[in-house]
């Protein structure tokens, strides 16, 4: 052993896994249970650095055991759940899911899945219970750091323990830096990549290495102790999805876990933590972490719906069952080498590797393999393509600032702008289908939309710093602009967001008093029925084995319900002379609102409008462009 065996730190890594666990299953009380990536970052940056620091100053580090030892902890149990994953994913996972199986497959088993899902995924985004493979980012971010920072402690060794620890520190805050100043424009970098995760691992290996001093006094160190594990429970009940993350709140479970390591020994939070119970779990966290989330996944697809109850409880056995196999027969043979030498291991590992590389491949060139489906399916499958094809070249971030790049003019081309829509996300669509009425009529519209950011003046997010001075640009090109006479404004109102702002209201009416003052007609677009499902892959599954039978979405009751908190806004808007369009007017019956339209759904996703669906929804809008009603498109 290279370093004395600590049962509390089993018992903190069971107590990440569990938080990890617990919300990643949606338990509601476990907002922040994310956090847990967190400790377990801490928590190898510490061992892993004690054993290296110490061989290293002894005279006896190995970089090629060093390498071995991590194979032997990392790779037999995540072969294994890639090889699960690749084949359940080929009989489960619908055209458009399996196709990024493969990549994100290659990427897993060549520690850069990471950089993959920080271009293509946001970790709270609603479709990612379709990538199995999502968690493994955090194994990318461990592995990447460990190719380099074992040379940086041998290159260190030379200058003394004190020239260490300093270079270390800087590091450490350079990256905490780093990630506080790059958190708001760039937050999938920030919560996916090594520069700004560095200084997690780093926290740790500053205990390692002795840079934080001793606590000697053991009334201190309890007290130390259990601050830090106070500092963890808020973090984990207090935070959300909504809570900005990693940068300064990171720091909440970070030091939490520093203080714990650094002064649980020998104190009731220590002996706490290495109830034996515990302990046991701690030894499983590897396997359990690598199986947690495959099965939610697939349990989800499976049940089309997210889990509660007894598919909770039934989740949760599966994986503690996984786990334990995974442990007993795949992590504890391959660990010793008395068991398996290193030739046998690495035979084993570029074997099992390349039949997964190759299965992957073979997968990858069947494009999602739609044969296993019926047209019909496959074509459901394919609706959640069904958005703007304008989408990506003209909505983006806050970023965006209208007010330096010119936004898009949709219509006839050529000509000047007279209408314009303002808004987030749900304006996209509606811009592309508003322009065809435009384009019939000769003239254009202006898209001015950014994603989340809804049309509200001199009212921030918090969760979006940029969203108020990207609306004051707005308001400033529309300012130089006016030929403009119409605005549309455009908004994901039944977003839970936007209803707990304080002063919404006044959010809304600064912008249309802004635009009236200028003579403009102002129409605001009302709420699209928000479903809580994805409506391409529900009617996709429900087709799958049966011929689609009668579906609806939700209840305008609940629609209603969900956007209560707009009535008083409405009355205001009225008054102040804005007409209002309520699209589940055109969309839902006294009972249900629709969600397919012959075989076309008006949705590509849970709550924003397909093209077909804005349609709908723009036809009820087209007396604006004069239209006669024989000439509007698409009703039910």
């Amino acid at each position: 052993m290279d370093i004395e065996y600590r049962s509390d730190l089993d018992g903190l890594r069971a107590l990440a896994v569990s938080l990890v666990v617990l919300f990643h299953l949606g338990v509601p009380w476990l907002a922040g249970g994310y956090v847990g990536v967190d400790i377990f970052f801490v928590i190898s940056g510490f061992l892993i650095t004690s054993i290296v620091a110490r061989q290293i100053d002894e005279g006896r580090f190995s970089l090629l055991t060093f390498y071995e030892r991590r194979a032997r902890r990392i790779l037999p149990a995540l072969i294994a759940v890639l090889a699960v994953v690749l084949v359940l994913s080929a009989f489960v996972l619908l055209p458009s899911h399996l196709r990024p199986v493969p990549r994100t497959i290659w990427a897993t088993l060549l520690f850069g899945s990471n950089v993959l899902f920080a271009q293509e995924a946001g970790y709270f985004a609603s479709d990612v219970h379709t990538l199995p493979l999502l968690h493994t980012w955090s194994l990318a971010v461990e592995e990447q750091f460990y190719l380099a920072f074992p040379l940086l402690l041998a290159a260190l060794h030379a200058f003394g323990s004190n020239r260490r620890a300093a270079v270390v520190w800087t590091l450490a805050l350079a990256s905490l830096v780093l990630g506080i100043a790059l958190l708001a424009d760039h937050p999938n970098f920030t919560f996916y990549m090594l520069p700004t995760r560095a200084w997690e691992l780093l926290t740790g290996s500053l205990l390692a290495i002795g840079a934080v001093p001793r606590i000697s006094r053991p009334s201190v160190r309890l007290a130390a102790a259990a601050a830090g594990l106070g500092l963890i429970l808020y973090a984990a009940f207090g935070f959300t999805q909504d809570t900005p993350f990693p940068g300064l709140n990171a720091l909440y479970p970070v030091l939490g876990t520093a203080l714990v390591i650094h002064a649980a020994p020998g104190t009731p939070v220590g002996r706490a933590l290495g109830w034996r119970p515990a302990v046991f779990v701690g030894l499983l966290s590897y396997s359990l972490y690598l199986w947690h989330w495959p099965i939610i996944v697939f349990a989800r697809y499976v049940l089309d719906r997210p889990l509660q109850g007894a598919a909770q409880v039934g989740a949760l056995c599966a994986m503690v069952v996984a786990a334990f196999l995974s442990w007993r027969f795949v992590e504890r043979p391959f660990r010793s080498p008395r068991t398996i030498r290193r030739g046998r291991l690495l035979g084993h590992v570029a074997v099992a590797s390349s039949v997964l590389f190759v299965g992957s491949a073979a997968l990858r060139l069947l494009d999602g393999w739609p044969g296993r489906f019926a047209p019909e399916v496959v074509a459901f499958d394919a609706a959640a393509g069904g958005f703007s094809p304008l989408r990506e070249a003209c909505h983006g971030a806050v970023g965006r600032i209208v007010g330096q790049v010119e936004p898009c003019a949709l219509g006839t081309p050529n000509t000047v702008p007279t209408y314009a829509v303002w808004g987030d996300s749900h304006g996209v669509e509606l811009s592309y289908a508003l322009a065809e009425h435009a384009a019939h009529n000769g003239t254009s519209l202006a898209q001015l939309t950014a994603s989340k950011c809804p049309p509200f003046l001199l009212v921030d997010l918090p969760e979006l710093p940029g969203c108020a001075e990207h609306n004051r640009a707005v308001l400033g090109w529309l300012g130089n602009q006016p030929q403009v006479r119409t605005v549309f404004i455009v908004g994901f109102w039944a977003n839970r967001t936007y209803a707990e702002l304080d002063d919404l209201d006044d959010g809304l009416l600064n912008a249309v008093r802004s635009l009236r003052e200028d003579g403009r007609r102002v129409i605001l677009i009302d709420a699209v029925p928000a479903n809580d499902f994805d409506v391409p892959h529900r009617l996709a599954n429900l087709s799958r084995t049966k011929p689609l039978s009668p579906v609806a979405g939700i209840c305008p009751k609940a629609v209603d319900h969900a956007t209560a908190y707009l009535e008083l806004a409405r009355q205001m808007l009225v008054e102040a002379g804005v007409e209002i369009v309520r699209p589940s007017e055109t969309l839902c019956t006294d009972k249900t609102c629709a969600i397919v339209s012959g075989n076309r759904p008006l949705y590509f996703d849970s709550h924003h409008l397909s093209v077909d669906g804005a349609r709908m929804v723009a036809a009820a809008a087209a007396a604006v462009f004069g239209c006669r009603p024989d000439e509007t498109q698409s009703h039910l």
